[in-house]
């Protein structure tokens, strides 16, 4: 937020500390990812966790959901109270979706990291812009935070000029900073590659896991290779020349 303060009246060294302060924030991002190699057993994630993690929007549940018993029940109490032919509301407490009693029908996406609130952001600071289809899941994922990281995503996307900034910049200093950020990101998004290849892909080609086996989808239903290598690739297409 220092540096978005920082761009009216502009400060550029401000802005400047703020990018290299990022940039070292990345190392521990990565680091932090390091955990998972050494405290989680990829076959055991594949087959016992992840299609806990996968959701009911796509795959064997795609065209029919779930229903909430209890919330359905409670809809029909609702109905019973209101006028005939009115339709009751009714918010999913996962996507945010509105439904009413004759369609609640459930059709949630799984865990995805594309839920973070951290990335996300960082694509709206610093001026990333994504291909349409990816743009479109991103806008999806959203809906399924808390409705102030939600809102804050959509402002800072609004008044960021980063990049612009930078992009005009005469300091070198800066233009390098702003640079080093898009390879940080870049590098965190393909650590995360190596943990997907580590603990999905790979996993999905043992015996034991052909059992169970899920398409080789994210568990919010995307085809993950080629999504993760153009989210990723889309991280340096910002980059200043």
């Amino acid at each position: 937020m220092n540096a978005i303060k920082a761009q009216d009246p502009l400060n550029e060294d401000v802005i400047t500390e703020c990018l290299e302060n990022i940039v070292k924030a990345f190392i521990q991002f990565r680091n932090a990812l390091k955990n998972f190699y050494g405290k989680l057993n990829s076959e055991e994630f594949y087959v016992d966790l992840r299609p806990i993690l996968c959701g009911w929007s796509h795959g064997k549940l795609k065209d029919k959901g779930l229903i909430y018993e209890t919330n359905s029940q409670q809809m029909n109490i609702n109905n019973n109270n209101n006028k005939e032919n009115e339709k009751v509301k009714s918010s999913c407490p996962f996507s945010g979706q509105n439904y009413t009693d004759n369609m609640d029908r459930r059709k949630c996406i799984g865990a995805s990291a594309a839920q973070s609130i951290t990335i996300q952001t960082c694509d709206a600071f610093f001026q990333i812009k994504h291909h349409p289809e990816d743009e479109k899941l991103f806008r999806n994922m959203q809906t399924y935070m808390i409705r102030e990281h939600r809102q804050f995503i959509h402002d800072l996307a609004m008044h960021s000029r980063i990049r612009s900034i930078a992009s005009e910049s005469k300091s070198s200093r800066m233009r390098t900073a702003y640079n080093q950020c898009l390879q940080s990101l870049w590098n965190f998004r393909n650590a995360h590659i190596s943990l997907v290849k580590r603990f999905i892909i790979q996993p999905s080609q043992s015996a034991e896991a052909k059992i169970k086996q899920l398409d080789i989808k994210g568990t919010g239903g995307q085809c993950l290779n080629v999504f993760l290598q153009r989210v990723r690739d889309a991280s340096l297409s910002a980059s200043l020349d």
